[in-house]
């Protein structure tokens, strides 16, 4: 099993954080790189999730099982249709508070189809380069959407820009 870990500090709340991460029909408006979300609610804490997603591994479809924890701040996921190349993935999306920000730490761990290491290590490299995009991405939209509603109801001339 190989594990890809990847994290960043965000300038918002950690509710605000675990919304983001946790709407996943939302994602479209986030994420360019995420083309469809259809969602099947299993319980209120678990769903279905199909995406597809264009990435450094081209156009793929992503069926995942998400399970949520609000209060731990967590969300665990396992991919029941994965990329090719993937023999297995699982992992979890763990949101906490700090100081300042909220922080994201997201943890993959797969298994490749194949045994050859430099084919394993270019995976791992994809997966680690397209989540940090992604985390990027996250980041940008949850911090202007903070500093739009800091600056809401302000003249021009008062805004912070």
């Amino acid at each position: 099993m190989i594990k890809v870990i990847n994290s960043i500090e965000v300038e918002c709340s950690k509710d605000d954080l675990y919304n983001a991460c946790a709407n996943v029909e939302n994602w479209p408006n986030i994420f360019p790189s995420v083309l469809t979300v259809h969602c099947t609610s299993i319980n209120q804490d678990e769903l279905i999730m199909a995406m597809t997603v264009h990435n450094r591994l081209g156009i793929n479809t992503i069926e995942s099982k998400r399970r949520y924890d609000r209060n731990a701040g967590i969300i665990n996921f396992e991919l029941r249709k994965l990329p090719v190349g993937i023999e297995s993935m699982h992992g979890v999306w763990i949101v906490a508070s700090s100081k300042h920000c909220a922080t994201l730490k997201i943890i993959h761990n797969y298994e490749p189809e194949n045994e050859n290491v430099g084919i394993a290590t270019d995976i791992a490299d994809n997966i680690h380069r397209n989540t940090e995009d992604v985390l990027r991405k996250l980041k940008d939209w949850l911090e202007l959407r903070r500093f739009q509603k800091s600056n809401f109801g302000k003249s021009q001339s008062q805004a912070t820009i």
